[in-house]
């Protein structure tokens, strides 16, 4: 689903009819929308109304915010969702620290996205392919094109299978480097 709009009367619609006996995962869905849209504002009342709700989020909904605010290059929001997370009984955990490494990465915050990397390959995180793909995009713009190879190496050697944005990533990180 794409439409905001829509995702909201869906989710007014099952509130209504049906008594789930996790509603957080109604709020999760349509918090997914938000995020297609790039729609911070609509994440964050979202948010507010799970809240105001006595519905307890999860670590899908702080994943989906954390990474709604990094597509959104808003790293400050990023973080108050990733810091919130112990409040709510909710501990950090791979996906949540692949959004992280993506929303330090998307703003330019290079250091804490290696950092937090590097924190994942001794912790053995699994790692998702969009941190990969942002991982790649960092060492290429930096002129780095080893460290863009040398990420996709680590992803293979893991078992992670890259995709087209990945592929697209590294061909045209390499293609700036005139490398074949």
């Amino acid at each position: 689903m794409n439409n905001l709009e829509n995702a909201l009367l869906g989710l007014n619609y099952f509130q209504q009819r049906l008594k789930p006996k996790r509603e957080v995962i109604l709020y999760n869905v349509t918090l997914k929308v938000c995020r297609k849209g790039k729609d911070l504002e609509s994440a964050e009342k979202l948010f507010n109304e799970i809240l105001q709700r006595g519905v307890k989020p999860d670590n899908v909904t702080f994943f989906t915010s954390i990474s709604c605010a990094g597509m959104c290059s808003l790293l400050d929001k990023a973080v108050e969702w990733f810091e919130k997370m112990p409040s709510f009984g909710c501990n950090p955990d791979d996906v949540t620290y692949s959004a992280m490494i993506d929303a330090y990465g998307r703003a330019g915050k290079v250091e804490m996205a290696f950092s937090l990397y590097d924190q994942s390959r001794t912790e053995k995180w699994c790692i998702d392919p969009v941190t990969f793909s942002t991982l790649i995009k960092i060492h290429g713009q930096l002129g780095n094109f080893d460290g863009c190879l040398n990420v996709y190496e680590e992803m293979k050697a893991i078992a992670a299978k890259p995709n087209l944005v990945i592929d697209n990533t590294l061909l045209d990180a390499m293609g700036r480097a005139m490398r074949p």
